[in-house]
């Protein structure tokens, strides 16, 4: 899954994982890397694809933030 942001100075957008974001106050949002991280990585003028998003990097990710202690999972009671 990801989050696509646009800023206001630019055209550009960005689909950044969302496991990066850390934030967000209904008008800004604050993403756990460096600008130039996220313009390296996750400008594009299209939707990535799903194989895109199944990358080592990506499954790994996803599972450690799964494994956190007290994290809800599906079906968990909030």
């Amino acid at each position: 899954m990801y989050v696509l942001a646009k800023t206001n100075k630019s055209k550009n957008y960005y689909y950044i994982r969302k496991y990066y974001l850390e934030g967000y106050d209904g008008d800004h949002l604050w993403i756990s890397l460096t600008k130039d991280e996220v313009k390296t990585r996750f400008e594009k003028e299209n939707a990535p694809s799903l194989a895109e998003f199944d990358t080592p990097e990506y499954n790994d990710r996803k599972t450690t933030i799964q494994e956190k202690p007290g994290k809800a999972t599906a079906g968990s009671k909030v």
